[in-house]
């Protein structure tokens, strides 16, 4: 997709966020924060054709002083997307916690950046609040979200698999 077209997209999400004129900078990235804490950073990615959004959910330096079972639910959430939905929870050299959503572009018509935007904020708000407790955080347990977002009635198919 060329630079043109991204803007616009861009443009028509800074639209319905009320920011007017919203735009990548040279860098290709740009950066929106909501409710004074939630820091989204946009990134186009060129090379892979594709908009990646994340978010810190976490200080810096503290990927560090996480306990074992916490940094083990943070991956198993991570499994199949079960406890971030089309999106991924990792850590960068910062050694803070990230969740990130990446978009292709190879289909402008199906960008949702408005969908995916709320989707992220509304993930980073639950995993900034897990990882803000003291305690460690507990393996989560299905039935989980489907990629719809609602419940599902059954296990997923992967906790049938036996390994």
């Amino acid at each position: 997709m060329l630079q043109p077209d991204i803007n616009k997209l861009l443009s028509e999400l800074g639209s319905s966020l009320g920011i007017a004129g919203l735009c990548f900078g040279h860098a290709a990235s740009c950066q929106l924060i909501f409710d004074q804490y939630l820091v989204v950073t946009m990134i186009h990615d060129r090379a892979n054709e594709r908009i990646t959004l994340n978010c810190p959910i976490g200080q810096a330096e503290q990927v560090e002083s996480l306990s074992r079972q916490t940094l083990l639910a943070m991956l198993q959430a991570n499994f199949m997307c079960q406890g971030c939905p089309n999106a991924t929870l990792s850590c960068a050299e910062d050694k803070r916690a990230y969740l990130q959503i990446a978009i292709p572009l190879s289909d402008s018509s199906r960008c949702d950046l408005r969908g995916a935007l709320e989707m992220l904020l509304n993930q980073a708000e639950t995993w900034s609040e897990r990882l803000g407790q003291s305690r460690d955080l507990e393996p989560i347990d299905s039935p989980m979200f489907s990629r719809s977002g609602r419940y599902v009635e059954e296990p997923l198919a992967w906790t049938r698999q036996k390994v």
